[in-house]
């Protein structure tokens, strides 16, 4: 229980049992390839001994490229086929491929040939769309000279008067319009007004055309420039028309899309196809080669490591392959991975290990020990019946019904468990859905200050836990000063608190109180002596000791944490009695008709703030007052060589 035993396996094989090899690795999801650079000591050239590693990164280039072409075609596609309802698409049982079928299939398919088809469609959408907005552009402009009706090139046979159209901004159009109409025979008539610009019909005679020319220039008068056969309200009726014709293309390309189901599906499997050839690629750069054999090794699970042997055998030539089993060195433990082996009920809780880091390979997995005190802060914090029924319920449901991914199965599962924290601190506390029951152990409301104890008490319990945590790790390595200073102490210091917290309490003996104070002060005393004599400066070590008395209100400020536990409860609970009571104010009619609504919706979002509080709140109390106290997170993430498994599942054989 804890972090699982790891091994290395080294296998020797023929050349033409690669690809056999790695699909076999990848196909079990447990085996993560290492480098064998590594391998050769400083200065050694591996064409010594005719040993050679092979440079990939053209081949992987290339597949990364078509896999971004296959990831944006279907992006592409998800805007116009139509996708099923969510339950459904949850429902909806994903197919099951080896890797040797997925093969054969997508070379059936012709993904070359499908990916030409949706970019020849986004090309002819992307032109009409062009097209369309150019239209609308000059459908704006046709609009507004539509009221013009001439030529403007038919303007230039005049020759005594000087007739143009143009447009001056809104700002100067009327005094623009008002100096042009001063003088004695010009004259300006607005045909169109809008947010920016005014279009202007100018006729100057020509002898005041200087005049008019220098008032044009003032204000920004810019002549019309209209290059159109037709008058505009003719070139917009065409213009409308030819709109039409390209909006009915358009719609009857995207209804084309939407029955490109298959072609899609089609592209899924070449997803999942070119990422899993892509991680071989990737592993062959790893490998060491020669003409003849090629050398692979990988950490994996000892105690898995003896059926992947049988499974690569299975699906290779057995008699052209050495297998070598190696247990984890010294020198290798800061480059081994970290996988969590924990019964099954504890596995969905490793996540929140994982969010806050990996620990060590040798390290300690706080998860068992954490485990039940998540259930219990959880439940507290959310305690009704009918809350915690409604989330059994939900994942029930969910788990039995549901296509789901590995970590989408285990975050439910994890729910499904804290579920029944919240059942039992509901019975105890006799709510249901914020409707007192018939039975409690403890009333929330009329013992706050008992609740509250307990939850200090709990979490006293929790943090002389990770305190003895600390304790373990630290003798481990022989660091009995900081077994004593960063954990026993600490622990003592606890332990003296709740035994006098419990006397005052239940008891009211002497003797406890003298034994509690004696814990406190007696280890305050004690950090001056390790201090002092840990240190080579003992003056300096008196000196760090009066700062560690600091410490205390750090320990203190842990504690009142824990009090956060009964502040929450209390307030989901009154929160679901105020809207009962309210509900319970309108008339019957109502109160069985929309108050049943009222009743549904209110209650979901108290579900919905009960659970998020009591999640968000639960993480914090595991990650600064338990992690806090021992846990180092210097390990690394097990990264086996695996199959996508994004819309289809991969079997072994």
């Amino acid at each position: 229980m804890g972090i699982a035993k790891m091994k290395k396996l080294t296998l020797l094989a023929e050349q033409k049992e690669k690809d056999s090899v790695l699909v076999a690795m990848q196909a079990m999801h447990n085996i993560e390839v290492i480098s064998l650079k590594e391998a050769f000591s400083e200065g050694e050239e591996p064409e010594l001994i005719a040993l050679h590693f092979e440079e990939r990164k053209e081949t992987v280039g290339q597949l990364t490229q078509t896999l971004q072409d296959i990831r944006y075609a279907i992006a592409y596609l998800d805007q116009f086929v139509p996708s099923v309802g969510m339950f459904k698409s949850l429902k909806k049982k994903r197919p099951i491929y080896s890797l040797a079928d997925l093969e054969s299939r997508v070379k059936e398919i012709d993904y070359k040939k499908l990916l030409h088809r949706v970019d020849y469609m986004e090309q002819t959408l992307t032109r009409l769309n062009e097209k369309l907005k150019e239209l609308q552009k000059e459908e704006a402009f046709f609009r507004q000279w539509q009221n013009l009706t001439f030529m403007p090139s038919d303007t230039k046979a005049f020759k005594h008067f000087e007739i143009l159209v143009g447009t001056v901004e809104t700002e100067k159009a009327q005094v623009f319009e008002a100096a042009v109409n001063d003088l004695d025979t010009a004259y300006a008539e607005d045909i169109y007004q809008s947010r920016d610009t005014w279009g202007y019909l100018l006729v100057t005679p020509v002898d005041e055309l200087e005049a008019c020319r220098e008032i044009q220039q003032i204000y920004g008068f810019q002549p019309l420039s209209y290059q159109e056969k037709g008058l505009p309200k003719d070139e917009l009726q065409a213009n409308l028309s030819e709109q039409k014709q390209i909006i009915h293309k358009i719609t009857e390309e995207k209804e084309s899309l939407k029955k490109y189901h298959e072609t899609r599906e089609h592209l899924h499997l070449a997803e999942e196809y070119f990422y899993n050839m892509r991680e071989r690629e990737k592993a062959k750069e790893l490998m060491i080669h020669s003409e003849f054999v090629f050398v692979i090794s990988g950490w994996t699970e000892a105690d898995k490591l003896p059926g992947h042997i049988e499974h690569i055998q299975a699906m290779c030539d057995n008699q052209s392959i050495a297998f070598f089993e190696t247990d984890v060195q010294e020198e290798e433990i800061d480059d081994v991975p970290t996988v969590f082996d924990n019964p099954e009920f504890v596995k969905p809780f490793e996540s929140i290990t994982a969010q806050f880091g990996m620990p060590k390979y040798n390290g300690f997995d706080p998860t068992p020990w954490y485990y039940p005190f998540h259930i219990a802060f959880f439940g507290m914090m959310s305690a009704d019946l009918g809350y915690g029924l409604l989330l059994w319920l939900a994942t029930w449901y969910a788990l039995r019904t549901f296509e789901l991914s590995k970590g989408m199965r285990l975050s439910l599962k994890m729910f499904n468990q804290l579920s029944y924290g919240t059942m039992l601190f509901g019975l105890i506390f006799g709510s249901f859905l914020g409707f007192d029951l018939p039975f409690r152990l403890l009333n929330l409301t009329d013992n706050v200050i008992l609740v509250m104890g307990i939850s200090v008490a709990l979490g006293i319990i929790h943090m002389i836990l990770g305190y003895g945590i600390k304790i373990y790790l630290a003798i481990k390595v022989k660091d009995y000063v900081s077994a004593y200073l960063d954990g026993a102490q600490w622990a003592l210091i606890l332990l003296g608190v709740a035994v006098i917290a419990i006397n005052m309490v239940f008891f009211n003996i002497a003797w406890l109180t003298t034994a509690g104070l004696v814990l406190i002060l007696g280890n305050i005393l004690g950090m001056f002596i390790v201090k002092i004599f840990s240190n080579e400066n003992k003056l300096a070590g008196v000196g760090q000791a009066a700062f560690g008395i600091m410490d205390v209100a750090s320990v203190i400020g842990d504690l009142v944490s824990y009090t956060r536990l009964t502040a929450l409860a209390v307030a989901g609970a009154n929160i679901g009695m105020a809207f009962n009571l309210i509900l319970s104010l309108l008339p019957p009619i109502a109160r069985f008709t929309i108050g049943v609504i009222l009743f549904v919706l209110l209650h979901a979002l108290n579900i919905f703030i009960t659970y998020l509080g009591a999640y968000v709140h639960t993480m914090r109390l595991q990650y600064v007052e338990f992690f806090g106290k021992f846990f180092e997170s210097d390990g690394r993430r097990f990264n086996p060589l695996k199959t996508l498994e994004k819309y289809i599942w991969t079997k072994k054989s």
